[in-house]
């Protein structure tokens, strides 16, 4: 009996000694965070006044076309609310060319963005990204490459001054053969 009480003991001081450096931690997380806001937002207003003073950043994956993902097309993104969007995901081949990952969804798909005339010059969801940020020009719409298995080829890119200034440029993008 007199072990239970001292394990009782020790479980009970433990989880409020748990609790009370969480919650210290918490405290001094958000003390850091507004501080570093308040300096952000300094240097932002300071090297370009047209900028919010914010980041709102929103990853966009060429997967969320489909039904799994309800359908969640560019047309759909109100750009107004942010002030980057990240597509997700491209491929980068030994040569450091750009490749997309999903050429029904990126290029093909009649169903996302607009299909102008007869060549669907805004077919897919690549074509959708030229529509939005059109409507909102001041949205920052970048690449990320890579991801959980993209990322062979890297070592070959980074592994040549050539490859590395041609990744760099991202002069090509073919579809993807996958």
């Amino acid at each position: 009996m007199k072990g239970r009480k001292r394990t009782l003991r020790k479980g009970l001081s433990g989880k409020i000694l748990s609790f009370t450096m969480a919650l210290a931690m918490v405290a001094n997380l958000m003390g850091g965070y507004c501080a570093a806001t308040e300096l952000s937002t300094k240097e932002v207003k300071a090297a370009d006044a047209e900028q919010p003073p914010y980041r709102n950043v929103m990853y966009y994956g060429d997967w969320s076309i489909y039904s799994g993902q309800k359908n969640f097309t560019p047309d759909k993104i109100d750009g107004s609310l942010i002030t980057h969007l990240n597509f997700a995901f491209m491929d980068a081949d030994a040569n450091g060319d750009l490749i997309t990952t999903d050429t029904w969804a990126d290029y093909e798909n009649p169903n996302v963005g607009f299909s102008v005339g007869t060549d669907n010059k805004y077919a897919g969801v690549l074509g959708a990204m030229v529509l939005l940020r059109q409507k909102y020009p001041n949205m920052k719409i970048g690449v990320s490459v890579g991801g959980w298995t993209r990322s062979g080829d890297f070592p070959k890119i980074a592994a040549s001054e050539t490859t590395r200034k041609n990744f760099a440029l991202n002069e090509k993008v073919t579809a993807s053969t996958y």
